[in-house]
C-alpha cells in the first residue's frame, strides 16, 4: 500500500547557493553540472537522432559515473535505521559525580542526533520484525561529540567479544542458501547460555516495539563518571519513553509488515512533522568501586542488569526529538556513532564488549565513510577541532599552513592539557590470559527472575514464540539431550573430582530428559561422549549439537571422583513432558495436619531436598508444606504426580508452598534451575 508522508513540514534548504545564472521565466535555479556549469538540455548528445552518444557528453558521463558510486557499504548490523535531531535538557544535578559540561547546571540544553534501527536485518528489512532495536545518540557538546551507542534492551546476547561476530553471522543468511536460517540462530544460542536473558526479553511481549517512540533505550554497557576531584563511579544510562510502552503481537506485526515495511520510520517522521515531539526521561544508575567488589554478579557483564531495588534510577534529564533530517542519506545513513567518542567526565569501564567496541565501531566508520568522516556535517563537532591529523580522501579541514606534527615550537599550535587527565585505574595484580567467559558466571538467575515476573499467559506466549522457531513440521530441529553444562576452574575441578581439570561439569539435568532417564546427575563431570574425549564445556556443546534424535550415545563421567559410564538415547523436546518425582530433587511424605487426630485432613510435606536440584535452587527447604501445583490443590503424593504430569516442565512448574512460619510462597521449578 502506498502511504503518503508530508515531506515538506519544517523543510529548510541544506545548501544555499548564489548563482548569476537563473531561469527568469520560471523563477527556478538553472540546472548545472557538479562543477556549476549550466546545462542547456537533459538530452544525450548523439551523432544524429538515431546515432550513438558522443564521449564528449561530460554531463551525461558525470551523471552515470556518480550513479555507479551512490551506494556506500551498509552497516553490517543496524543497517535499517531512522533518525532525528533534538535536545537534551538537564533536570537533575549530578555535578558531584561528573565534570562533563553538558551536565553542568539544571536547565542546560545540548543538541543531539538520535538514530533508531533494527539489528539483524539489511537496509530493506521491515520495521516491525521481532528484533532488538538500536538506540544511538550523538551529543554535540561544547567539549566535543559524545556518542552513546545502545539498544532498547538493557542486556545483550554475549559477554565475550570473540563471540560477537559469530553471533551476527548466525543471525544473518546461510552461506549456501542465502536464507535466514533458524537452525543457525538457535544452534549458536543453544551453545551460549549467557544469551538466555536477552532471548527471554526478545521473545517476550516487548520483542516487537510499536514504533520507535514507544520503546525505552539503554546504553547497556557500564560506563564511568569522573568528577572535578578525579573521583570515579560506575554508571548505566537509561532512557524511559514518556509516550508509554507499546508493543505489537506477532499477528499485528505480520499484518503491519504486509501493509507498510517502514512503519516505525513513518510514525517517527510524521509525529515530528506534526509537532508531536517524542520525549524520554533520562536516568542513571550509579555504583561505587567498593560496591563492585561486593556485588554478587560481575557489574561489567553485558548480559546482566543492576537490580533497581539496590541501584535505583536517578533522573538527570529529558531527551526531546524535534527536527527531522532534510536528507536521509546525508544525515541518517552517514551519521557515524562510536563508543570511543567520550568527553571529559565520561569514560569507559572494564566491560569486555565495550572495550572491543571502542575500536570496532570507530573502524567501521573509517571503512564505510572514509578517513575524514568526522568532517561530514552530521558528524562534525560544534566546537573547535585542534589536532595534527591531516589529509586523506575528501579532506576539507581548514588547517592552512599550521604544523602537522607534534611536538613543535610554533606559537599558537594546540598542546595537551594535563587538567583533563582521567584518574588511574587500579587493576591490582592483573594476569593477562584468555580466560574462559563461561566459568564462574550465573547465566540463569536474572533470566529466571524476569520469567517469574510474567503472568501465566505471558509465559505461554514466550514458549510458543520460541517453539515456533525451533520446530519444523511438528518436529524439533535438533536432538534433545537435557543437560546444562559449564566449564571448570581449578577449584571447581578439585571439588568435583577431576584431577586433570578436563571435562565438563553437569550443572543441571532437566527433569524427564534423556540424560535424567539414563541416570546422569548434576555434579557429574563428563569426560567422554561417544568415545571422544571432552576437554571443556565448549567442546561438549559442539558434540551434543551434532547428535541426532534416536542415537544411543555412550557417556563416560566422574561421580565424586569415581569413573562410571552410561548410555543416553537422544530424544525430542516432547520427551520432557513427563517428570519423574525423584528428578525434581526432593522427597514428599503424606501426613496428617494434626498428627494425633486420625480424622485430620492429609497434607503433603517436603522431607529431603537434593542440593543443587531444581527444588533446592528454587528456594524450597525441608519442612515446607506443598499446597498446590499450578492452580491444582494437592494433598498427597498421587495428586502431586498427576498435577505435575499435566504441565510441560520446559515452561516451568509453579508450586505453591507454605513455610514453617506460615508464609505462603509460589516458586517455579525450571529446567535450568532458575
Amino acid at each position: 500500500m502506498n502511504r503518503k508522508t508530508d515531506r515538506n513540514a519544517s523543510r529548510q534548504p541544506i545548501i544555499e547557493t548564489k548563482s548569476a545564472t537563473t531561469n527568469t521565466d520560471s523563477k527556478c535555479p538553472v540546472l548545472t553540472t557538479s562543477s556549476g556549469a549550466p546545462i542547456a538540455s537533459q538530452q544525450a548528445l548523439t551523432a544524429g537522432p538515431r546515432g550513438p552518444i558522443l564521449l564528449q557528453d561530460a554531463a551525461l558521463l558525470e551523471q552515470m559515473q556518480h550513479f555507479n558510486r551512490e551506494r556506500i557499504p551498509e552497516r553490517v548490523v543496524h543497517a535499517k535505521g531512522s533518525g532525528a535531531y533534538g535536545t537534551f535538557t538537564v533536570t537533575g544535578d549530578i555535578t558531584s559525580k561528573t565534570r562533563a559540561k553538558l551536565f553542568s547546571k539544571i536547565g542546560k540544553k545540548t543538541d543531539l542526533f538520535v538514530r533508531f534501527s533494527t539489528v539483524a536485518g539489511e537496509r530493506g528489512a521491515a520495521d516491525a520484525e521481532r528484533d532488538v532495536r538500536g538506540f544511538a545518540l550523538k551529543f554535540y557538546t561544547e567539549e566535543g561529540n559524545w556518542d552513546l551507542v545502545g539498544n532498547n534492551t538493557p542486556v545483550f546476547f554475549v559477554r565475550d567479544p570473540f563471540k560477537f561476530q559469530m553471533f551476527i553471522h548466525s543471525q544473518k543468511r546461510h552461506p549456501q542458501t542465502n536464507l535466514r536460517d533458524m537452525d543457525m540462530q538457535w544452534d549458536f544460542l543453544s551453545q551460549c547460555p549467557e544469551s538466555l536473558h536477552q532471548v527471554t526479553i526478545l521473545f517476550s511481549d516487548r520483542g516487537i516495539p510499536n514504533g520507535h517512540r514507544h520503546m525505552n533505550g539503554y546504553a547497556s554497557h557500564t560506563y564511568s563518571l569522573i568528577n572535578a576531584k578525579g573521583e570515579r563511579v560506575w554508571c548505566k544510562f537509561h532512557f524511559k519513553t514518556r509516550q508509554g510502552i507499546r508493543n505489537l503481537t506477532d499477528e499485528q506485526a505480520a499484518k503491519l509488515i504486509g501493509d507498510d515495511r517502514e512503519s516505525a520510520q513513518r510514525d517517527l517522521f510524521e509525529a515530528i512533522a506534526r509537532g508531536e515531539f517524542p520525549k524520554w526521561r533520562v536516568c542513571v544508575q550509579l555504583m561505587t568501586d567498593a560496591q563492585t567488589k561486593s556485588f554478587r554478579w560481575n557489574p561489567f557483564d553485558l548480559t546482566k542488569v543492576w537490580p533497581h531495588a539496590e541501584f535505583p534510577l536517578i533522573e538527570i534529564g529529558e531527551l526531546e526529538l524535534n527536527r527531522n533530517p532534510e536528507n536521509y542519506f546525508a544525515e541518517v545513513e552517514q551519521v557515524a556513532f562510536k563508543p570511543s567518542a567520550f568527553v571529559p567526565g565520561i569514560g569507559p569501564s572494564p566491560d569486555k564488549m565495550l572495550q572491543a567496541r571502542l575500536m570496532s565501531y570507530s573502524d567501521t566508520q573509517f571503512y564505510r565513510l572514509g578517513a575524514n568522516h568526522q568532517q561530514i556535517p552530521v558528524n562534525k563537532p560544534r566546537c573547535p577541532v585542534m589536532n595534527f591529523i591531516r589529509d586523506g580522501a575528501a579532506a576539507v579541514g581548514a588547517y592552512g599552513s599550521a604544523p602537522n606534527y607534534w611536538p613543535n615550537t610554533v606559537a599558537g599550535t594546540p598542546k595537551p592539557d594535563a587538567s583533563f587527565a582521567d584518574p588511574a585505574w587500579k587493576l591490582g595484580e592483573a594476569i593477562a590470559d584468555r580466560f574462559d567467559s563461561t566459568i564462574d558466571h550465573d547465566d540463569f538467575i536474572q533470566a529466571g527472575n524476569l520469567y517469574r515476573m510474567f503472568d501465566d499467559a505471558h509465559r505461554d506466549r514466550l514458549a510458543k514464540r520460541i517453539a515456533s522457531q525451533i520446530i519444523k513440521d511438528g518436529k524439533v530441529i535438533r536432538g534433545f539431550f537435557g543437560i546444562q553444562i559449564q566449564s571448570m576452574n581449578e577449584a571447581t575441578a578439585r571439588e568435583f573430582g577431576s584431577t586433570d581439570g578436563k571435562g565438563a561439569l553437569v550443572a543441571m539435568v532437566m527433569p524427564g530428559s534423556p540424560a535424567a532417564s539414563a541416570g546422569l546427575k548434576s555434579g557429574d563431570v563428563i569426560t567422554k561422549l561417544g568415545g571422544e574425549s571432552v576437554t571443556d564445556s565448549g567442546k561438549l556443546r559442539i558434540q551434543i549439537a551434532s547428535l541426532e534424535v534416536g542415537a544411543k550415545v555412550a557417556v563416560e563421567y566422574l561421580r565424586d571422583g569415581k569413573p562410571d559410564a552410561l548410555t543416553v538415547t537422544v530424544g525430542e523436546l516432547a520427551d520432557a513432558s513427563i517428570v519423574p518425582m525423584d528428578a525434581l530433587g526432593f522427597t514428599l511424605i503424606d501426613q496428617k495436619a494434626v498428627p494425633a487426630d486420625p480424622k485430620s485432613p492429609n497434607v503433603l510435606v517436603i522431607k529431603d531436598v537434593t542440593p543443587g536440584g531444581p527444588v533446592s535452587n528454587a528456594g524450597i527447604r525441608p519442612g515446607m508444606r506443598v499446597l498446590a501445583v499450578g492452580r491444582r490443590p494437592v494433598n498427597n503424593r498421587q495428586e502431586f504426580q498427576e498435577a505435575v504430569a499435566r504441565l510441560n516442565p520446559t515452561q516451568g512448574i509453579p508450586i505453591r508452598v507454605q513455610t514453617r512460619d506460615g508464609m505462603i510462597l509460589t516458586v517455579v521449578l525450571t529446567l535450568g534451575g532458575k
